[in-house]
């Protein structure tokens, strides 16, 4: 912001010039700002470089890389001792900073593969579990859902005789009239019974 506010007030001088020995005059002060205006930029370089050693110095490094594993963040872990290893490999914590890297290592590895393992389980019982529908998916030629149903003795309207015995068993009567306007069946259970209109479930009664 210094240096914007130098380079401006130097053209403010030059453009109000007038004669060649005001110009003169000017051209001096003019010099003289810029030459303040690189000891800025020098100032700030250097404020710059202590700020960057201040957070690539080894003990804040070091302080991120036990942060890092305390928290699991392995990515940053890496990172962290990455930049010691480039600016700092001589440094007193290079050799703590190593053997928690190290360490973090065998953990991440150890944590990726129990994560594929409990990855592996779940698929494992999710194919386990999806057997018996896959198979009555198959046998009575119906959708996932359908499949579902029948596998937990329930029916739904629009499901056939057949998926219907299959999720509730054989009826203890069977009343059929056959006319116009079709075959209509009346499943008789215990305590509920199907209406079927020509194959299908067209109601229930509990």
């Amino acid at each position: 912001m210094r240096k914007i506010f130098v380079i401006a007030a130097a053209v403010v001088l030059l453009a109000s010039c007038v004669s060649k020995g005001e110009y003169d005059i000017q051209k001096g002060k003019v010099d003289s700002l810029m030459a303040v205006c690189k000891d800025l930029q020098k100032e700030n370089d250097s404020m710059r470089q202590e700020l960057e050693q201040y957070k690539y110095s080894p003990s804040r490094l070091l302080a991120n890389i036990k942060d890092n594993y305390n928290k699991k963040n392995y990515t940053d872990l890496k990172n962290n001792f990455s930049l010691l290893k480039k600016f700092h490999p001589d440094a007193e914590e290079f050799n703590t900073a190593n053997g928690i890297y190290m360490q973090g290592l065998k953990d991440e590895q150890v944590a990726r593969k129990k994560a594929e393992e409990a990855a592996a389980k779940r698929e494992a019982e999710r194919k386990a579990k999806m057997k018996p529908i896959e198979r009555i998916m198959e046998r009575y030629d119906c959708d996932e859902y359908t499949a579902q149903l029948i596998h937990e003795k329930r029916v739904q309207i629009g499901m056939t005789t057949e998926q219907c015995r299959a999720a509730w068993g054989r009826p203890r009567d069977i009343n059929r009239s056959v006319g116009s306007f079709g075959v209509h069946e009346q499943w008789c259970y215990s305590n509920s019974y199907l209406y079927f209109e020509d194959g299908i479930l067209t109601s229930w009664q509990n």
